[in-house]
């Protein structure tokens, strides 16, 4: 296990948080020369709470809380984790002349032998608070060097369910899970510490139900170490609207148990009338604990990085693209700065073997995707390659990606997947602005964006392949907004082509020229529509094609003209 060394500063005095051992130092000691200082480990064997067992430490804004119990004054302190350092504003001493005896505990909802279980575990950061852990010194003198060594140790269970296998009635094909829960015997807990033997853990035992973290299909809480009936429910979730029921049934559960400070991990089997535990593998609340049945896969293919650094960013997605994943996820803090996006980049184009056309990207959390202008390769825009002296030789494109999805995202900036010319997808259903050339030079297809209000300069230009778009909220087109290329040429595609500008009121279009190509119009080629009370503005003709009359001095033609809101 890897040794990480943090420093708590406990009445200005600087003391050490290490993995499994303790580094030796000599602090700059100000104030009470009673005061003391203080290690805190978590477990000699044990680690941080983690769903995927990277972290090892505690998090930054994390606090302990610790007591000398036999002190009446300066007797308790709360430290807080920033900038990797722990701090205080509380005095806390020593008994110089006889004994102490101290107890600590994690996190601050919790006393030192009882603790209510938080059934909303559904992040990493929520799923650390659940994680209780307590320490205690029994009774000691003061020592030469003030020095306190904490141990916390797991008080609860660790649970990880991955479906590992879907049966023939689905073909083998993962579904998507909706409304997850794990099943806690019980959420008040507290625990008796025995001197001479085990400590005993007990909880009110009522089956409650907890919303887990999710990574991909795999699903992690922490519960009461606790027996169930084997017919208490163990799990639920929903696939394709029906629910399904995982019942307490492995011996794990409802002979032995679960156990305070252990890792259960099940793999699961999911068919349309019953699920099925396939196997169950036990371990230790420790760092590098291995998954079987695909957790692996699942983890590695999607990567947290809201606490990341760029280069750690660009290190998880090269690892996973060196693995075969296609498919990654990346979680990334609202405003994550441009950095974390290049990152993602680099790693695209760095890593060797990637093929033209097969990542597929999820991108959630963040709000705003960066424009790739000058062609700097900011985000997934083009990129001058330059020499030694600083002269471009060439251009990069990013031409990995199949497909981006971004959930979250409300501003797209100009150029940000400028010919990416394998992109066929984006979804962007939040995005209400989007920078000019965007999307310029793509594969896609179909477009949608529910959002948007303002079509910018040459969105789409040199897309060639679009074949359909929807903007229901748009009442801004900028001159080349809507120039789609080559598939308005009847010889490529006869097809015609459906766009539905369909918001309400008045729609502005600046500049000359908003949907022609060269000399064409639009007439015999696209199915136009539009909101009922456009319908003054609109002139049908004999060959029924029609014309609208965009402003006084601009009108376009098309195949046909319908309307929404009649």
């Amino acid at each position: 296990m890897k040794k990480y060394h943090k420093y708590i500063a406990l009445a200005a005095l600087t003391c050490s948080l290490a993995a499994c051992e303790q580094e030796d130092f000599t602090p700059s000691v100000q104030g009470d020369a009673d005061a003391v200082k203080i290690t805190a480990t978590i477990g000699k064997l044990q680690t941080r709470v983690s769903y995927d067992e990277r972290n090892t430490t505690f998090d930054e804004n994390d606090q302990i809380k610790v007591v000398n119990k036999l002190r009446t004054s300066k007797n308790v302190a709360t430290y807080t984790l920033t900038d990797e350092e722990w701090n205080t504003a509380d005095p806390f001493v020593w008994n110089g002349a006889s004994k102490n005896e101290f107890e600590a505990w994690y996190p601050l909802t919790a006393s030192y032998t009882t603790f209510t279980i938080p059934t909303d575990q559904s992040s990493e950061q929520l799923l650390g608070a659940a994680d209780w852990m307590t320490a205690s010194s029994g009774e000691i003198d003061k020592p030469e060097n003030q020095t306190l060594n904490l141990d916390f140790q797991h008080q609860l269970s660790k649970v990880t369910v991955t479906i590992a296998d879907w049966n023939d009635e689905f073909g083998g094909t993962a579904q998507e899970v909706s409304t997850p829960k794990i099943y806690s015997k019980g959420t008040d807990i507290e625990v008796v510490y025995a001197t001479d033997g085990p400590n005993v853990t007990t909880s009110d035992g009522a089956l409650t139900a907890i919303t887990p973290s999710a990574v991909g299909h795999t699903y992690t809480a922490i519960v009461a170490p606790a027996k169930y009936a084997n017919t208490d429910k163990f799990m639920t979730f929903t696939v394709n609207g029906q629910e399904m029921t995982v019942l307490a049934t492995p011996s794990s559960l409802n002979e032995e148990g679960l156990n305070a400070g252990m890792h259960y991990l099940f793999d699961l089997k999911v068919g349309k009338d019953a699920v099925t535990l396939n196997s169950v593998k036990v371990t230790e609340w420790a760092n590098g604990g291995t998954i079987d049945g695909g957790v692996a896969t699942e983890a590695l293919s999607s990567i947290n990085a809201t606490a990341m650094t760029p280069d750690k960013l660009n290190a998880a997605v090269a690892k996973a693209l060196e693995e075969g994943e296609t498919d990654i996820t990346v979680t990334l803090k609202p405003d994550a700065p441009a950095e974390m996006i290049t990152a993602i980049r680099r790693a695209i184009c760095d890593t060797d073997g990637v093929a033209d056309g097969s990542i597929h990207l999820t991108l959630k959390g963040v709000t705003t995707i960066p424009g790739t202008t000058n062609w700097d390769g900011v985000a997934f825009g083009p990129g001058d390659i330059y020499d030694e002296a600083g002269k471009i030789v060439d251009q990069e494109l990013v031409t990995q990606l199949a497909s981006i999805n971004l959930p979250d995202v409300t501003e797209i900036g100009a150029q940000a997947f400028y010919f990416c010319e394998n992109l066929v997808t984006v979804s962007a259903p939040k995005a209400q602005t989007i920078g000019a050339q965007a999307l310029g030079y793509t594969a896609l297809t179909s477009v949608e964006f529910p959002e948007l209000t303002t079509i910018p300069t040459d969105m789409f230009s040199g897309t060639w392949t679009l074949s359909s778009a929807k903007f229901p909220k748009v009442t801004t087109i900028e001159q080349g907004g809507l120039l789609v290329g080559a598939k308005f040429w009847p010889e490529n595609n006869p097809t015609p082509f459906p766009l539905e500008l369909t918001a309400e009121g008045d729609i502005t279009f600046n500049g000359s020229n908003h949907f022609n190509i060269a000399s064409q119009n639009y007439s015999g080629k696209v199915d136009l529509v539009l909101n009922i009370d456009k319908k003054d503005q609109v002139t049908f003709h004999d060959d029924c094609t029609a014309t609208w009359q965009v402003r006084d001095d601009l009108s376009y033609t098309f195949k046909s003209i319908t309307f929404v809101g009649e």
